[in-house]
């Protein structure tokens, strides 16, 4: 329940605060893990931090400096935490008593999170050279 609310409280902060987005990919990251808490809300804040992906790409795009900031912190950490672990289907479906779908869809979230990624670093890395 603990780790719900602060999911809920970073959900529901206006603007992209690197904390908060390095706690809910720790949070992701640990619900990942252990197979624990609620299924829906962890599809929803996969879904959240992959907006906050794309919202960074665009801002370093746009050499915007808060985009820059927030790669920073991340890099820090080699990026989301959440994009490494591994996922089990048979235990995914069992713990959240979810459809193999549902995995397939994480998955795929979790996949588009760890591209973009890599995209907000090749146009870092490509700024960097110039």
């Amino acid at each position: 329940q603990t780790l719900t609310r602060i999911v809920l409280l970073i959900i529901y902060s206006s603007a992209i605060n690197p904390k908060s987005v390095l706690k809910l990919g720790r949070c992701l990251e640990e619900q990942l893990e252990q197979r624990k808490g609620d299924g829906d809300m962890l599809k929803t804040n996969l879904n959240t931090y992959f907006d906050y992906m794309k919202d960074i790409l665009k801002m370093v795009k746009e050499d915007d400096e808060e985009g820059e900031r927030l790669y920073g912190e991340l890099d820090k950490t080699s990026g989301p935490p959440h994009i490494k672990v591994k996922i089990y289907n048979v235990l995914m479906v069992r713990a959240f008593s979810w459809k193999f779908q549902d995995v397939e869809d994480i998955e795929k979230v979790i996949s588009d999170t760890q591209h973009t990624w890599n995209q907000i670093r090749a146009v870092m890395v490509n700024k960097t050279r110039i």
